[in-house]
């Protein structure tokens, strides 16, 4: 628990903006605060920032390693694929290895066309120390992976 002083302030709603680098910002609305008073915050929970990536069709990128601190076991991650809509779907295939320039298995962990998601929670039992994504194409592709 952490409390601020700041005897400057005058009273009325306030909203806090509370930023650390690599994490996404939160924003605390219609905060009161008196005149000399202590505002507690309470526990505030960071989320890592999303990780956002393009790929090249027959492209691969690793996108979590041993040095991801956030990935570990317990951690739940929304996976989208945020390629626009277009004629030929986009397939990217996303999937926990042992490096990050591990192929594609023959049975991948999650495949996600234009516009689909998946939410999980990963457990001990199927954790990786990496998850690397394919694009099978036809074309180009985005992708977005976020904390929750």
């Amino acid at each position: 628990m952490s409390s601020y002083v700041r005897n400057k302030l005058g009273t009325g709603l306030f909203d806090i903006t509370i930023e650390k680098e690599g994490y996404t910002t939160k924003i605390l609305r219609d905060n009161r605060v008196k005149l000399g008073s202590t505002l507690d915050l309470e526990d505030i929970q960071f989320l890592p920032t999303p990780v956002i990536g393009n790929l090249d069709n027959q492209e691969t990128n690793n996108i979590f390693s041993p040095e991801t601190d956030v990935w570990k076991p317990g951690v739940t991650i929304r996976i989208r694929n945020t390629t626009p809509p277009n004629p030929m779907q986009t397939k990217l295939i996303f999937y926990g290895a042992n490096s990050g320039n591990a192929p594609v298995p023959p049975n991948p962990d999650i495949v996600l066309f234009n516009g689909q998601e998946y939410i999980h929670t990963v457990t001990v039992e199927e954790f990786t120390a990496f998850i690397n994504v394919f694009n099978e194409g036809p074309n180009s592709g985005t992708y977005e992976i976020s904390f929750l």
